[in-house]
Formats: structure tokens, C-alpha cells, sequence
């Protein structure tokens, strides 16, 4: 793995902190709605979110039926008004999504904490399951002469054997890191087919939780943030050569 460094510009498109907790004893979703703005009145944008279930029945010699049973509101969104972070409020956990530009790390966890501590007091929640970070990134390179191997580590080869070219790929790994504390969930693809009219983009789509639940550990969720924050960053430096991680110094 490689060592932990820091980018000036950070190709970071999305930074989230999420919590997993039961807050269905507190949960009226009307009660939640009236609340929002009193508590999160940085969010002013409001998005409620449902689930749907639909079904449709076949009866040989007769049209088909459907039907659909819409479920009571189960989340929130919360959009600041410049687009730049959002909170999620659901009966099942709470999220908090920095948007670009990305500040740094102390910056996003003390920004993520505060709206947690709110929503946490709020509905008289304790302390929470679980919690993971996600970090999406996205880079972008020129297209003349552009080569996977001189801007990726261990990059996607075509089979044996042809000069096939990508047009498409995804990769996805889950890595289980020495001490098992914790699990990287890493997925890389590039955005939409690879065509040498544009530059090309790719995604770094990064997950660190940990492997066992917050009660069972007897971790406490300031005391995971360090190794949080070294996996993230070792995931991130091993995937890219010099060359690719020149442009975001």
C-alpha cells in the first residue's frame, strides 16, 4: 500500500458519514417534517422520499391488472441552498454528504458531527449500530495518447492474446485489511463508454465501515476516524501511478 499523502485538489465529488441506528420508536413522519426546519436551518431544501411497491397480475383471457401501495415516508433530504452539503434523516439512520468543493478531512467530520448531534439529541437517539464513510471520487484525463497503465495501478488488461479496447469496465473488490477491524468496499469504472472524442473520466468509489457493530467492538465512533482515515487514503494513493495524481496536486 502505498503511504498516506494529502492532494491540494482532492478529486473528491462526494464525502459522506453515515450512521446506522433504530429510530422507529421516535419516528412520526409528519412530527419529523414539522421539525426540519427548525433543526437543520441550513437545509432548506426538503425532499421527502417513499418506497413503492408495484405488482401486476396475469390472468390468461383477461387485461392485466396493477397496483401499487405506497408506503409512509421513511426519509428526508436536506439540500443546503448553494448545493454544497446535504443531510439525510431516515427512520432506519442519518447521513451527512459533502458535496465540492471538498474542505479537507477535519473539516467534513466536524461539519458531519455537529448535524448528527443534532439529529441524535433530537429524536433521543443513543449511540448508533454502525457507521461508514464513503468517499466518491472522480478524475479526469486528456485523451490523446491516453494509456490505463501510465495513470492506474494494476490497471484492467483486455484478454490475452487480442487488441481488443475497452469500451466499458467495473471493478469491484471488498479487501479485508490485516487486523480485521475494519472493510473496503473499492469499485472503479470509468464514466459512461470510453471514447477518444473526450477526455476520460473515472470513478474511485471508496467505503470503509467496520466489521463488527459499534456494541460488539466497544468502539466508540471518534475512536474509528483514524484508521477510517488511513484506509481511505491507502485505498485511494495504491490505485493511481505519479502520473494520474499529478493533475490534483
Amino acid at each position: 500500500m502505498a503511504a498516506i499523502r494529502h492532494l491540494n485538489q482532492a478529486p473528491v465529488i462526494e464525502a459522506i458519514l453515515g450512521f446506522q441506528v433504530d429510530a422507529s420508536k421516535a419516528w412520526d413522519a409528519e412530527v419529523v417534517r414539522e421539525g426540519l426546519a427548525s433543526f437543520f436551518p441550513d437545509f432548506p431544501h426538503i425532499q421527502e422520499q417513499r418506497h413503492f411497491e408495484s405488482q401486476i397480475s396475469l390472468v390468461p383471457g383477461k387485461d392485466p391488472e396493477s397496483s401499487t401501495k405506497v408506503h409512509p415516508i421513511g426519509a428526508f433530504i436536506l439540500r443546503r441552498e448553494d448545493g454544497s452539503a446535504a443531510v439525510q434523516v431516515r427512520r432506519d439512520g442519518f447521513a451527512f454528504s459533502q458535496l465540492r468543493p471538498y474542505p479537507d478531512w477535519d473539516v467534513f467530520i466536524e461539519a458531519a458531527m455537529e448535524q448528527w448531534k443534532v439529529f441524535s439529541e433530537w429524536l433521543g437517539i443513543g449511540a448508533p449500530f454502525n457507521v461508514f464513510i464513503r468517499f466518491i471520487n472522480r478524475v479526469s484525463y486528456p485523451c490523446e495518447g491516453f494509456k490505463l497503465k501510465e495513470y492506474f495501478e494494476n490497471p484492467p488488461k483486455s484478454p490475452p492474446g487480442t487488441s481488443w479496447a475497452f469500451r466499458f469496465f467495473r471493478e469491484h473488490y471488498v479487501y479485508s485489511p490485516e487486523d480485521g477491524r475494519f472493510t473496503v468496499n473499492s469499485v472503479f469504472s470509468p464514466v459512461g463508454e470510453v471514447s477518444p472524442q473526450k477526455p476520460f473520466d473515472f470513478l474511485l468509489d471508496l467505503t470503509i465501515s467496520p466489521s463488527q457493530s459499534l456494541a460488539e467492538s466497544g468502539d466508540s465512533v471518534e475512536s474509528l476516524f483514524p484508521g477510517m482515515r488511513r484506509l481511505k487514503n491507502e485505498a485511494f494513493f495504491s490505485k493511481f501511478t505519479e502520473m494520474g495524481l499529478e493533475p490534483y496536486h
